[in-house]
């Protein structure tokens, strides 16, 4: 047998030995199994805000030493510049109806330059800083006209993958990159049919006083 073809079979028994060594001394300290989320681009949630107090984290980059957060939406706005620590908590209001939910734009600005955005969706149902949850309508049938009636105001989500975003005739830059995420449109006048479609997808919706949750499927 040649040095090389002992070599290799000692690297083959250590190999199917060792999984059945750890496992026999590690049993006793295996935790209970966690789920992990690692595509975070195919969940609403990642890009979802809470009402109530929200808090913002981030690290700084290797020369920087002082950060600029600003918020920006419909009607939150929160600028807080000089910070000097790793985070940042703002208060969120709940939106109580579909008028309300609003699409937050986060700015983090370095003072070495780096600039970093993220936009998070102000929506219904989420769980507020008490625990409780935003009431959120649900509709049996999507034949039902309600499905497309909305307010002028409204929240669209864009499903993970959409390449082209277009409303009203117009292609529509989301900022999310193919991530699952949040549209704000508006604000429309009564009576306006706005065409709204994510790639193959479309609907028709009409301008009125209520409000409405669009979902592609």
């Amino acid at each position: 047998m040649t040095a090389s073809s002992r070599v290799l079979k000692l690297a083959l028994a250590f190999a199917f030995a060792a999984p059945a060594v750890a496992f026999g001394a590690g049993a006793s300290a295996i935790s209970d199994p966690t789920p992990v989320i690692v595509d975070v681009d195919s969940f609403y949630l990642w890009r979802t805000a809470t009402g109530g107090t929200m808090r913002v984290e981030w690290a700084f980059p290797l020369n920087a030493t002082v950060a600029h957060l600003a918020v920006t939406g419909r009607t939150v706005k929160a600028s807080m510049p000089g910070l000097t620590v790793e985070y940042a908590d703002i208060e969120l209001p709940a939106p109580s109806c579909a008028k309300d939910e609003d699409v937050l734009d986060f700015t983090l600005t370095f003072n070495d330059g780096t600039v970093k955005k993220a936009s998070l969706g102000l929506v219904r149902g989420r769980s507020d800083a008490g625990g409780a949850t935003t009431p959120t309508p649900c509709l049996a049938s999507a034949a039902s006209p309600e499905w497309r009636r909305t307010a002028k105001r409204f929240v669209m989500p864009i499903p993970a993958g959409a390449e082209t975003v277009t409303v009203s005739g117009e292609t529509v830059d989301t900022g999310l990159g193919g991530g699952a995420g949040w549209l704000a449109l508006g604000s429309f006048s009564t009576g306006t049919a706005v065409p709204v479609s994510a790639d193959d997808a479309s609907c028709e919706l009409l301008v009125q006083g209520g409000g409405m949750s669009l979902i592609f499927k």
